[in-house]
């Protein structure tokens, strides 16, 4: 699912028009689709990335990514282009998000 499907669909649940709408109050899918690009479009000329994250793995190792302890470990890689640069983001993006989530739980 792309991150435009994510934000039309949340559109499509959340926003709800006048009571006697014919679509029942929701917005069309094409339209909540076309607010969903202009969402990430918006995102993106504000220097946000918006990034799809691995799936979390108990044991906290995502590639070249992972974690030990309360530490985060990058291997040494070589990125064969933007797109493998993109993907050793994500997992570093995963683990932080892992790690302190976890650390929250063992000091609330």
């Amino acid at each position: 699912m792309t991150a435009t499907e994510v934000i039309a669909g949340a559109l499509n649940t959340e926003i709800v028009g006048h009571t006697g709408d014919a679509n029942g109050g929701r917005i069309t899918r094409e339209a909540a689709h076309y607010f969903g690009g202009k969402a990430i479009d918006a995102l993106e000329e504000a220097g946000y990335a918006v990034v799809k994250l691995p799936e979390e793995r108990r044991d906290g190792h995502y590639g070249v990514v992972s974690i030990e302890g309360d530490e985060i470990l990058i291997d040494r890689t070589w990125c064969d282009g933007p797109m493998d640069a993109c993907i050793v983001a994500s997992q570093l993006l995963r683990a932080a998000w892992q790690l302190d989530h976890q650390l929250a739980e063992e000091n609330p």
